[in-house]
């Protein structure tokens, strides 16, 4: 099979051109078609990531979150839940990959909205997006096969007794020894004082509703709520952040707060990274003990 990133690439890159030229023949005949607008609508969204050097890295991001989806051994018919799914990456690039599967994302933003348009323009059968809160979700018990979270977990819960609230909901809703997957750069993938810097900054720039977690954290969080831990991996990632010298405006946009000019002299690397641009991730994958 075609790479699955440069496969939504092509298809949108055909897509475009041919609603494109669509649109220039309603402007030279005057007409409106609400179809082909919505259309040109969704691929102009898609183009954003496309074209910026920024958003097409995390888009693609190595291609980490079908390295995600392949830990957890999906196969036909398996209902997977995406947990904190946000622009909803993680499910129309699996659910591509995987298309006997059925993804449903869960996400208490906008970014429910956006991810349903983005697979529309895949044509995707095989995959939805909810708004739903991950601590209290309308499914049914024992539903679910697979559960994911792809770098949200940190999003979703910042402290031990909010893991153990969305660990305990996870497992509520996954089948007897269904698997929870786990991608996400937590405090230890940051080079030297980095990952404790970059913590104190979401507390300083309290408008980020995230932090850092710990692998101690998380892997204690999961034993509690009744998980076996099967696979612990780090990955790393060759292509990311930026250099020291742009950590000041690198830093700021990311937070989106002014941040005092001391923390800059603190930072012990020659190159700066985010939480959404990290120089490596973990991938922890854990079973659902029976009771």
């Amino acid at each position: 099979m075609e790479d699955v990133i440069n496969y939504m690439v092509r298809i949108f890159r055909r897509k475009y051109e041919e609603v494109r030229h669509q649109i220039e023949r309603m402007i030279d005949y005057g007409t409106l078609d609400i179809a082909v607008l919505e259309e040109y609508s969704r691929l102009l969204k898609f183009k954003e990531w496309i074209d910026s050097d920024l958003g097409f890295r995390y888009f693609s991001l190595e291609n980490a979150r079908l390295i995600l989806a392949d830990k957890l051994n999906i196969v036909r018919g398996d209902l997977v839940l995406d947990v904190g799914s946000g622009d909803g990456w993680f499910s129309i690039q699996a659910a591509i990959k995987y298309s006997n599967a059925y993804f449903y994302g869960v996400e208490l933003s906008e970014e429910y909205a956006e991810a349903s348009e983005y697979a529309k323009i895949f044509g995707l059968r095989n995959t939805y997006f909810l708004y739903f809160n991950a601590y209290s979700m309308p499914f049914p018990s024992k539903k679910f096969d697979k559960a994911a979270l792809f770098f949200s977990l940190a999003n979703i819960s910042q402290n031990t007794e909010d893991l153990n609230k969305l660990f305990i909901e996870i497992y509520r809703v996954l089948r007897d020894d269904g698997l929870i997957g786990i991608s996400e750069p937590l405090l230890e993938d940051f080079p030297n004082n980095l990952g404790i810097i970059l913590r104190n900054l979401y507390e300083h720039c309290s408008i980020r509703n995230e932090t850092l977690l710990s692998l101690e954290q998380v892997v204690n969080s999961l034993k509690r709520t009744n998980f076996d831990i099967i696979h612990i991996e780090k990955i790393r990632l060759k292509s990311t952040g930026r250099d020291i010298s742009e950590a000041k405006e690198y830093l700021e946009q990311y937070y989106s707060c002014r941040l005092p000019t001391e923390i800059f002299t603190s930072i012990n690397t020659n190159k700066i990274w985010t939480r959404d641009d990290p120089p490596q991730y973990t991938i922890i994958i854990a079973k659902k003990k029976s009771m």
